[in-house]
């Protein structure tokens, strides 16, 4: 695994070039590749409207935030019952 050194700030850019050598052939250069750092935690806020004593129908609502590499999808997880285990 690789890890960024510690004193490396959000929003770093870390850019990379290889150059392969097969033998006596000439070298080949890959492509320029830039990533980067996002250190910062998405926000995320969830609520839920009760359900009525006549319904068991609630409606959920969700929102993430993240300003650096962005939302990619949401896991929702739902239990059933009351108990905890």
């Amino acid at each position: 695994m690789v890890r960024p050194r510690a004193w490396l700030a959000h929003g770093t850019t870390i850019t990379n070039v290889s150059r392969i050598v097969f033998q006596n052939n000439a070298p080949i250069w890959t492509p320029t590749v830039t990533n980067t750092l996002d250190l910062l935690a998405p926000t995320t806020s969830m609520s839920a409207t009760a359900a009525s004593a006549s319904t068991s129908v609630f409606t959920v609502s969700w929102t993430a935030i993240d300003a650096g590499s962005g939302i990619q999808r949401y896991d929702l997880y739902m239990r059933t019952g009351t108990s905890s285990s």
